[in-house]
């Protein structure tokens, strides 16, 4: 197994679990040593079958593996766009009910990957935010919106 990031080393422990995909079957494994020599961005790990494993599976064979690094969560998330470019993820413009204006709020972010960003405080669930570019808006603090 591998993993870019040098974060995620300290976070794969040896008992972590995990699924191994072998001919669309997929079966549990666990992290039984952790290679802390990264290279490349990269680091090692061997992996054990929990029950039976794959019959045709072959020795040093490859295979695609997920361990969750984490648990999980429920999360406010926003799409990872321009707005987090324009604004460094400190504020978002958050529409009104009605759709017509949009205020600036602060917001802070918490964990993000390419395509989500994590909202740890600032909005509310089902409140609609403007996720595109705001550069045209300078320094306003209040849009309004034409339809």
């Amino acid at each position: 197994m591998t993993r870019k990031h040098r974060k995620g080393l300290s976070r794969v422990k040896v008992g972590k679990r995990g699924r191994a995909r072998v001919n669309e079957r997929d079966y549990t494994v666990e992290v039984d040593r952790v290679f802390p020599q990264i290279k490349d961005g990269r680091f090692s790990a061997d992996l054990l079958f929990i029950g039976e494993p794959p019959r045709d599976l072959k020795p040093g064979q490859s295979l695609e593996t997920r361990i969750t690094l984490a648990e999980k969560n429920r999360a406010l998330l926003l799409s990872n766009d321009a707005f987090l470019n324009d604004s460094g993820g400190a504020w978002v413009f958050v529409l009104a009910p009605n759709g017509r204006t949009a205020e600036r709020r602060n917001i802070r972010i918490g964990r993000r990957n390419n395509s989500q960003v994590e909202i740890e405080s600032g909005l509310a669930a089902g409140e609609q935010v403007i996720v595109s570019s705001y550069a045209a808006y300078g320094k306003a603090t209040r849009l309004r919106l034409e339809h």
